[in-house]
């Protein structure tokens, strides 16, 4: 697990409720510690990043988590294998899937709430995670 980036400002979105949880699934640190305080700051929630899906199956398993994040390619077994692990530990957890496999997009993904093509804006992201926390 990646260590807890320090806060630098306070959240400017305060649309969901603050016990809100996401958990990020990215194995580049840079790119899990950028969405991890964009998410934050904007949505206002509280999120943990993991660098892998074994990782993600463990924490998932001992916190409570309304939002899975997760890149398709990770060491291990790949984010598509992880969202089927997840849902049959809770079938309407919403996940989205960050891709540069464009590929992905045509196939259908019985497990994935949402699919976005990397680059993906912090923005973009934190309208999809809002519009599926907001559905549950």
């Amino acid at each position: 697990m990646y260590p807890a980036p320090s806060q630098s400002s306070p959240p400017i979105v305060s649309s969901l409720p603050s016990h809100t949880h996401i958990l990020i699934v990215e194995d580049r640190f840079s790119v899990a510690v950028a969405l991890q305080r964009g998410l934050n700051h904007i949505l206002q929630i509280n999120s943990t990043i993991v660098p892998s899906a074994e990782d993600a199956l463990r924490v998932f398993s001992q916190n409570p988590t309304q939002l899975v994040v997760t890149d398709y390619s990770l060491p291990g077994m790949n984010g598509l294998v992880l969202a089927d692990l997840l849902r049959q530990q809770q079938p309407n957890l919403p996940i989205i899937m960050l891709t540069a496999h464009d590929n992905l997009r045509n196939q259908h993904l019985p497990h994935i709430s949402e699919l976005l093509i990397k680059p993906v804006s912090l923005f973009g992201l934190a309208h999809v995670a809002n519009r599926l926390l907001g559905s549950h």
